[in-house]
């Protein structure tokens, strides 16, 4: 009766929409860090789908406004969500105060990576077959517009039915970014290879703190020393939009973007993030220190945001060591910003900035930002396709107004049914399986349950509970 309970469509509903106040402990701030990044994603999707447009000037000046920067430089919502999954990995890890037995057994590491697979595999893999069959269907004039300079419908269709298998290994990023299928699966790959060695860094950490920490730091300096040579070797840009060579696009894809040793220093920083929350130290800081730490993240973000305004406007004068300054610390410095908000909004320091993003309305969103993230790429060609004739760019914040948000709520729609049909039956079911083929002895050696929200440190939570 449980196996056909978990696919009441009342009930995930139910749970999806759910408002009550999360239980102590939980990092509340995080439901609407993933809603507002989710959008952040979508528009900077959609802008980059509005280059086609049928009259090129609008589009070749539309960086011009300083503000419009903040759609164009979209891509630090990435960074955001790699962010967030390292700082769970580590904080539901080292929040139930693992044994050490439950560290050495084999069982709990293999558990670790059962889940992740089977909470994120089918819902993708069933909207790529979704994808592949009803992309057809979608063609209008903007389709036909961007053949030749972006997929066409025939090439995104065959590009699956080819090699969707590396989506379900998650090994898609490794491969050109040409022959991906459904190419917004490049993070779910690189978030899952960060999960995948995780471990090490939670058991170092777990061993020995300082040993854990030092072992971060390294990482995260192989990796910017990475970038660096990489920049300067092949004369890659700041950022993917204003003054690059067009043609290295898909190189700078391929090498760098897509990659986990690229991007995992904020993933590194989550985890470091995650281990202090989870230690439940409160450092004692004066009103004066908080402002001062509030004001110094509100400027390291807004630098790295609006940093490279001058570049994108056409600045030429960015040479490589700046270029890989910028690839390097932009990513580095927003992640600290963005911790330093999480920290402190769980510490009580958060202020007015703790109340917004703490309300209880954000939740909803939050839960449906996995399924809301992997429908709106079909979802901004669907909606681009609607008009009768070319797309036509007037503006960035035009494109924001009715584009963007079209976008984000039948994104979130149709998301809300993709939960409720595959995404929680099989977090349920998997529930149900653990329970019945794991006594319960050995899910207690195995260690700590899921949390609260029904998931072990994944970015997107579902509270499943007890209402199985």
């Amino acid at each position: 009766m449980r196996i056909f309970l978990a696919f009441s469509f009342y009930t995930n509903a139910s749970i999806i929409m759910d408002v009550s106040p999360p239980k102590k402990g939980t990092l509340r701030s995080l439901a609407a860090i993933r809603f507002l990044s989710m959008t952040w994603v979508a528009a900077g999707h959609s802008l980059g789908q509005s280059i086609s447009a049928d009259a090129m000037l609008p589009v070749l000046t539309m960086w011009n406004p300083f503000l419009s920067t903040t759609i164009i430089n979209a891509f630090l919502s990435v960074d955001t969500y790699f962010l967030l999954s390292g700082t769970l990995v580590s904080y539901v890890f080292f929040k139930t105060k693992p044994a050490l037995r439950y560290v050495k057994n084999p069982l709990t590491w293999l558990m670790y990576y059962v889940h992740r697979y089977l909470r994120l595999t089918p819902a993708i893999m069933l909207f790529i077959w979704f994808f592949v069959v009803m992309l057809p269907f979608t063609n209008g004039p903007w389709s036909v517009s961007v053949e030749g300079f972006l997929n066409s419908t025939d090439e995104f269709v065959e590009v699956c039915e080819k090699y969707w298998w590396r989506n379900m290994l998650y090994i898609n990023n490794l491969y050109s970014v040409t022959k991906e299928c459904y190419p917004i699966t490049w993070y779910l790959a690189v978030d899952t290879q960060l999960y995948i060695v995780a471990p090490v860094f939670l058991v170092a950490l777990f061993i020995s703190p300082i040993a854990g920490l030092v072992l971060i730091l390294v990482c995260v300096a192989a990796s910017i020393g990475y970038v660096y040579a990489i920049t300067f070797h092949k004369s890659y840009p700041a950022v993917l939009v204003g003054n690059f060579a067009f043609v290295k696009m898909f190189d700078f894809f391929s090498d760098y973007y897509e990659k986990p040793w690229t991007r995992c220093p904020p993933y590194l920083i989550g985890i470091a993030v995650g281990y202090f929350l989870a230690s439940g130290k409160k450092p004692r800081l004066t009103r004066m220190v908080q402002t001062s730490l509030w004001i110094v993240a509100t400027a390291v973000a807004l630098a790295a945001l609006y940093g490279p305004h001058r570049y994108i406007k056409g600045a030429d004068d960015w040479s490589e060591a700046i270029r890989g300054t910028y690839n390097n610390f932009s990513r580095v410095g927003w992640a600290l910003a963005v911790s330093w908000v999480i920290v402190a909004n769980h510490l009580g320091w958060g202020g007015i900035v703790a109340q917004f993003m703490e309300n209880p309305l954000w939740q909803p969103l939050g839960r449906l930002s996995y399924c809301a993230y992997i429908v709106h790429f079909f979802v901004i060609r669907y909606i681009f396709n609607l008009d009768d004739r070319p797309l036509h760019f007037v503006s960035v914040w035009h494109t924001y107004i009715y584009r963007v948000m079209p976008v984000v709520v039948v994104s979130y729609v149709l998301g809300f049914f993709w939960s409720c049909l595959f995404e929680l039956p099989v977090a349920k079911l998997e529930k149900i399986l653990t329970e019945r083929f794991l006594p319960r002895k050995k899910m207690d050696d195995v260690g700590p349950k899921p949390d609260e929200n029904g998931k072990k440190g994944e970015i997107w939570n579902i509270q499943i509970g007890e209402k199985v």
